[in-house]
């Protein structure tokens, strides 16, 4: 099961594989020079060492065609203003700072401060790891799911919480305490015909104890 790339049945459809979980970008025949460019920009792919999953390391941000393209914070955060239509000036106010602090965010002269990179998240909606151009791959430390924006919990006050999906981790509680349910419910779900629910079931026991949600738990039962 190594990393490919594939066309099927004449369709723009490439994906990046290996194991359980699949990366699959959509796009029309004018998206396709921007995928080009997304695999030359690509500096490497490697495993993630705590959990088995293939992912991409390097700065990544989603445009409109959901394909990961590099970007830097500065970069980031220009994008999402002008995208939602303010100006320097109308996003100083808004987060209260001033012109100038914004100006230097965007010029990668500063990096927002960790309480201003929180209002700067709740104001977009997008997570902390996104404003700072994805400088790591998240991934659930419950069931090991790569994170995006999409699928990253939060928190009861709308904050993100990027150690959990949303499914994992919802309104302030854990959706699993044994861990025995959840192998059972992706050897029920994610089966199909490469992957047989024994494998899966193997895969996902071999995957989760090294994540953090699991050794935290086994920690607390042995103390």
């Amino acid at each position: 099961r190594q990393p490919y790339l594939s066309r099927k049945n004449g369709n723009n459809i490439h994906a990046a594989s290996r194991g359980l979980f699949t990366c699959i970008f959509t796009m029309s025949e004018n998206g396709r020079l921007e995928f080009q460019r997304f695999l030359r920009q690509l500096e490497k792919v490697r495993d993630y060492g705590n959990s088995g999953l293939l992912v991409l390391w390097s700065f990544t941000y989603y445009n409109d065609h959901k394909v990961v393209i590099n970007m830097d914070a500065k970069d980031v955060i220009f994008e999402l203003r002008t995208k939602k239509g303010l100006s320097q000036d109308e996003l100083a106010r808004e987060i209260c700072v001033t012109r100038q602090a914004v100006s230097r965010w965007e010029n990668g002269e500063t990096v927002p401060n960790t309480e201003t990179l929180k209002l700067l998240s709740g104001f977009f909606d997008v997570s902390i790891n996104t404003l700072l151009g994805s400088p790591r791959q998240l991934i659930c430390q419950c069931c090991g799911m790569p994170l995006d924006d999409s699928t990253i919990s939060k928190e009861t006050d709308g904050s993100f919480n990027e150690e959990y999906c949303k499914w994992c981790y919802a309104d302030g509680k854990y959706t699993y305490s044994n861990m025995d349910d959840l192998i059972n419910f992706c050897a029920e779900h994610m089966a199909n015909e490469n992957w047989s629910s024994e494998e899966v079931r193997a895969h996902m026991s071999d995957m989760l104890p090294k994540l953090n949600y699991w050794k935290q738990s086994e920690k607390q039962i042995r103390e």
